[in-house]
């Protein structure tokens, strides 16, 4: 872990490569790419504050973490702001990043002290895949690892137009109570998860659910599901629950749209990821 001093916020990510974010970062839309590593440094002590990116994009280089030919890098440099801002269920304190230039912005929303996600121009949350999402980690952690106070995302129950809801993505290794102690070794890098949702049809109330996972891939782990109210400071936070009729094998996710579900611990709070997964599953098109 890189140590950095406090006046300084370090972000790590791994994430997909959809065309509209290489068109913010100036990559070339026919250049294949299977995902971007993103380390981002906000310099706290300046005026203005500024920002250091770097970037190394392109193809992945099978079983291993890196890129074939070591990738693509790019460096980016300039300033931020940070701004409170309301837009439909998406409420909280975005980091704006401009290049000196101007030529590119980014925005990202905070999460926690630990944990930020980009957010498209129009102020929504960018959705990942089945290999990387748009979740960034603080990598010189701080141990507030609760919401931000301004954060409010989903704030109702979201209507899907199907009754059969697939999210995917892959986390990091971590011990949920719905795995069994022993299929978590020491040596376990990430997790695969595939999740199924199934509403009925004439209410859109949660019926079942289905999970395929790294350490079930024969097999499927089925059970009931429902949703709950309440996160933080946001009474209106929405969370879907796996196992509701038996809290020692549920599973929690935090709503941040009808798109994107966080993960969150038996206490409720916030999964922290790494440099390459984060704790992010994303609906399947």
């Amino acid at each position: 872990m890189i140590n950095e001093p406090e006046s300084k916020i370090l972000l790590v990510a791994s994430t997909p490569a959809d065309d509209a974010v290489k068109a913010m970062l100036g990559i070339p839309i026919d250049l294949e790419v299977d995902f971007i590593r993103w380390e981002i440094t906000f310099s706290q002590n300046q005026s203005p504050d500024r920002f250091i990116l770097n970037l190394i994009y392109g193809k992945a280089q099978p079983n291993t973490p890196g890129f074939v030919a070591g990738g693509n890098k790019k460096t980016f440099t300039g300033t931020y702001l940070t701004k409170v801002k309301s837009d439909g269920n998406l409420q909280g304190e975005i980091y704006e990043l401009s290049e000196d230039d101007a030529s590119r912005q980014i925005s990202l929303v905070k999460l926690s002290e630990n944990l930020f996600h980009l957010v498209t121009p129009d102020n929504k949350l960018f959705v990942g895949n089945g290999g990387w999402s748009y979740t960034f980690n603080r990598n010189n952690n701080q141990s507030n690892i609760f919401p931000s106070e301004f954060l409010r995302l989903q704030s109702s129950i979201p209507r899907y137009s199907t009754n059969v809801i697939t999210f995917d993505g892959r986390t990091p290794c971590y011990p949920f109570s719905i795995f069994k102690e022993s299929q978590i070794s020491g040596d376990c890098i990430k997790t695969k998860w595939s999740l199924i949702l199934h509403t009925d049809p004439e209410t859109s109330l949660p019926t079942g659910y289905e999970l395929k996972t790294t350490f079930n891939r024969t097999s499927t782990i089925q059970g009931k599901w429902s949703v709950t109210m309440g996160f933080g400071a946001n009474p209106q936070a929405v969370i879907f629950q796996l196992n509701p009729d038996d809290p020692q094998k549920s599973v929690y996710f935090l709503v941040g749209d009808e798109n994107v579900l966080f993960f969150l611990d038996d206490e409720k709070q916030f999964l922290q990821g790494n440099s390459d997964f984060s704790f992010t599953l994303n609906k399947r098109e």
